[in-house]
């Protein structure tokens, strides 16, 4: 068949773009197997006068496409599209009374190479992806330009270089049985799928539009392994901008526990925030003491977090240490958007924090009043806010003096 000028908007409304040209064969063989192939491609260019902020503007230059159907196997030897400035190419094999398939699809865009492979039945199955940012910026460009998603980055002006690892196993079936019913262990002889992913940015940068400062992560790397009901989680980087320079290294678990209900916990936090400058002093410093986890339950209506006692302590660049501790706290939201109402219930307590940090926080701000002294403060909390505020805070002298020069 030979297809000249067809308007595909009028044969469906939901598409629009320049008129399409090309050729659609079917043959049926001996033994009922019947091959087609299809290479249609737009004419003087696709989604001409399209709608900008529409998916029906999406510029298709060309699809091709070459397999055969046989035996209840549908097989895509060739398959390809061009659309928007991206390519995609892929090859699949589909068994649709059984609902299972496989195949290989890979991706080039600006900025982009991603590869998807995946060999996925109801009760068993694994996949991969691999995906390389080499260029943020030409990325962030080509996803802007694309129908509807103008503003989808928020005009972060990326820039820098990724990469994102991930495979996966179980079945498509089963995992949608764990996710409706997680407290119900998988069936006999059926594997729990699981889920590896690694994301390692050597240098990413970005500004939103109402920031003043550029933030470039560096060395970040961040992995996911385990399954749905307990997966381990790493991170570790550095952020730089021009006035401040931080890291963080956090090592934790979650997964879902029951419908709606998520459980998380992070075994190891450090965190380090100075300023960015030659002869910067030591940097503000932060360690968790004891494990912290969180329960979250939700329902269209209600949330509710809550989370277990821990401590942690800090460190600044002036001497002393302030040990910050806290029982059990809970955080909730009830009621539909137009009556929401939050509340927050935590209890804790600090010790030793020193009047000098004050020195640290603002330069010459007690120097200047004439204060000093080695001055020891700890501190209680009780506090209940929600409609009504409930709240006792206490700081108290614990040891040394003040002095204020006359």
């Amino acid at each position: 068949i030979d297809v000249q000028r067809v308007q595909l908007s009028q044969l469906y409304t939901q598409l629009a773009g320049a008129p399409v040209e090309g050729k659609l064969e079917a043959r049926q063989r001996e033994g009922g197997r019947i091959d087609f192939s299809a290479d249609l491609r737009a004419r003087g260019g696709a989604g001409a006068k399209a709608p900008r902020d529409s998916l029906e503007g999406l510029p298709i230059d060309r699809v091709a496409a070459r397999g055969n159907w046989h035996d209840a196997l549908l097989t895509l030897s060739e398959l390809r599209i061009d659309a928007a400035g991206a390519q995609l190419d892929g090859q699949l094999r589909a068994r649709p009374a059984a609902e299972s398939g496989e195949g290989t699809i890979k991706l080039v865009a600006p900025g982009l190479e991603a590869r998807v492979q995946a060999d996925m039945a109801p009760a068993k199955g694994q996949g991969q992806i691999e995906a390389k940012v080499d260029n943020a910026a030409a990325l962030q460009a080509w996803i802007e330009q694309l129908p509807g998603l103008r503003s989808a980055l928020a005009g972060l002006d990326l820039q820098g270089s990724a990469t994102l690892q991930a495979r996966l196993t179980g079945g498509w079936q089963t995992l949608q049985q764990r996710l409706s019913t997680p407290e119900q262990p998988a069936p006999r002889g059926t594997a729990e799928p699981t889920l590896s992913a690694q994301l390692v940015a050597p240098r990413l940068a970005w500004q939103p539009e109402s920031a003043a400062e550029r933030w470039q992560l560096r060395d970040l790397h961040a992995s996911l392994d385990g399954s749905l009901a307990r997966a381990s989680i790493e991170l570790k980087g550095e952020a730089v901008s021009p006035l401040r320079q931080a890291t963080l290294a956090l090592q934790g678990n979650g997964g879902l526990e029951r419908a709606r209900q998520w459980r998380a916990e992070i075994a190891k936090l450090e965190a380090q925030v100075r300023p960015n400058a030659r002869n910067a002093p030591a940097p503000w410093k932060l360690a968790l003491q004891r494990p912290w986890s969180a329960t979250v339950r939700s329902d269209a209506d209600n949330l509710q977090i809550q989370g277990s006692g821990s401590t942690v302590v800090i460190t600044g660049p002036v001497p002393g240490n302030v040990r910050l501790e806290w029982q059990s706290t809970r955080v909730s939201r009830s009621g539909p958007p137009e009556r929401r109402a939050l509340r927050l219930q935590t209890v804790g307590k600090m010790q030793g924090l020193p009047m000098a940090w004050a020195q640290a926080v603002g330069p010459g701000t007690l120097k200047e009043m004439g204060v000093s002294g080695d001055l020891i403060f700890d501190g209680e909390w009780d506090i209940d806010a929600s409609e009504r505020l409930k709240a006792h805070v206490r700081l108290a002298r614990a040891s040394g003096d003040i002095r204020v020069q006359a």
